[in-house]
C-alpha cells in the first residue's frame, strides 16, 4: 500500500482544491495535470512560461490551459485571449530585392553563414528566388538562423525543399512561437513521428488510394505516441465507425478513441467489459404478399376440410 510522505510538509506545502485533486486525476491529461501542478507551486504564469518550464509547444500548453479554463480548475480570462497575439506574416509578405540580397551579405556574416549552409543542405547552389526567399525569411521575419536552417533540412528531409513550401512553413512556426532550437526540434520530431504514425494507421485502415492530411497525421500521432493505442484498439475503433456512419471519418475515430482514452480502456479485453461493440440492428420483418396467399390458402382449404367433417 503506497500513501503520501508526509514528512515533506516540513519543507513547505501547496494548497490544492479537493475539486479540483478529483478533476485531475479522473479527467484530466498528463500534460494538464503538469500545468496545473506547476501553476500550483510557481503562482500565475504565461502559457510561453509555462511551455518552457514543461518543454512542450506553445500550441498544446494553450489547449491544455483553455480545456482547464473550461473545467473551471482556472480562474481570470481565457488563456489564449491573456496572450498578445502573434502577428502572422501576410501573404504574400514583401521579400527583399536581389540587389538588397546582395548589399546585405556583403557586410552580414550571419546572412552569409546562412545561404553558405542552406547551399550544403541542399547540395546545390541556391538560385537567386531562394536566396531571396531565405534572406527575407531571416531579416523580415525574424526567423533565427539555426531554425531556419533546421526547417530547411527538415524540408529536404521530406522531398518538399521548395521555396512556398519552406515559406509557408517558417510563417507557421513563427505563429506558433517556434523561435528557438529548441522547440524546432520538438517540432521536427513530432512531425516525423506523425509521418511514421500515419503511414502505419492509413496500412492498418486499408487507405491506399491517398496520402493522409496534416490534420490526420495529427491524429495518427496522438492516438499512437499520445494515447498508447496498438493496432488492434485502432481497427476496433475504425469499424465501429465505419458501422456507425457508412464511410472513415478520423473525427469520429479519434471522439471513440478519446473516451477510451478517458475511461482507461488500453487492450481489447478491457474494451470488451467496459464497452462492447453495438449487435447488429433487428431489422423489422416485411410484409410479404406471396407468402401472405400461401399462408391463406392454407388456412382455406383447412377450414373447408374441417367443413366437410
Amino acid at each position: 500500500m503506497y500513501q503520501i510522505n508526509y514528512q515533506l510538509f516540513s519543507t513547505g506545502a501547496a494548497a490544492m482544491p479537493k475539486q479540483a485533486l478529483h478533476t485531475l486525476w479522473s479527467e484530466c491529461t498528463f500534460l494538464e495535470c503538469r500545468i496545473y501542478l506547476y501553476l500550483c507551486e510557481c503562482g500565475p504564469a504565461t502559457p510561453a512560461q509555462i511551455a518552457r518550464a514543461t518543454a512542450q509547444d506553445l500550441p498544446q500548453v494553450e489547449d491544455a490551459l483553455a480545456k482547464l479554463y473550461s473545467m473551471q480548475l482556472l480562474s481570470g480570462q481565457t488563456p489564449r485571449l491573456q496572450q498578445p497575439v502573434r502577428q502572422a506574416v501576410v501573404q504574400p509578405a514583401p521579400r527583399l530585392t536581389r540587389d538588397e540580397v546582395s548589399n546585405l551579405a556583403k557586410s552580414d556574416t550571419t546572412l552569409q553563414f546562412l545561404l553558405g549552409e542552406s547551399q550544403n543542405i541542399m547540395g546545390r547552389p541556391l538560385s537567386p528566388t531562394e536566396s531571396t526567399v531565405l534572406a527575407s525569411i531571416y531579416q523580415l521575419d525574424g526567423m533565427p538562423v539555426d531554425v531556419l536552417l533546421m526547417l530547411i533540412s527538415y524540408c529536404v528531409g521530406i522531398g518538399k525543399a521548395t521555396t512556398n513550401y519552406i515559406q509557408r512553413c517558417a510563417v507557421a512556426w513563427l505563429n506558433e512561437g517556434i523561435d528557438t532550437a529548441e522547440a524546432a526540434d520538438r517540432r521536427i520530431k513530432k512531425l516525423q513521428q506523425g509521418r511514421q504514425c500515419a503511414a502505419r494507421v492509413m496500412q492498418w485502415f486499408g487507405i491506399q488510394d491517398r496520402r493522409p492530411t496534416q490534420k490526420e497525421k495529427d491524429f495518427c500521432y496522438r492516438w499512437i505516441e499520445e494515447w498508447g493505442f496498438d493496432e488492434n484498439m485502432l481497427k476496433e475503433a475504425y469499424d465501429r465507425c465505419v458501422n456507425a456512419t457508412g464511410k472513415v471519418s478520423f473525427a469520429y475515430i479519434n471522439s471513440i478513441l478519446q473516451r477510451w482514452q478517458k475511461q482507461g480502456i488500453t487492450d481489447l479485453a478491457k474494451l470488451a467489459k467496459s464497452d462492447p461493440a453495438p449487435g447488429p440492428k433487428q431489422q423489422k420483418a416485411s410484409f410479404n404478399a406471396g407468402q401472405a396467399d400461401r399462408e391463406f390458402g392454407i388456412r382455406m382449404i383447412t377450414f373447408k376440410k374441417q367443413e366437410k367433417s
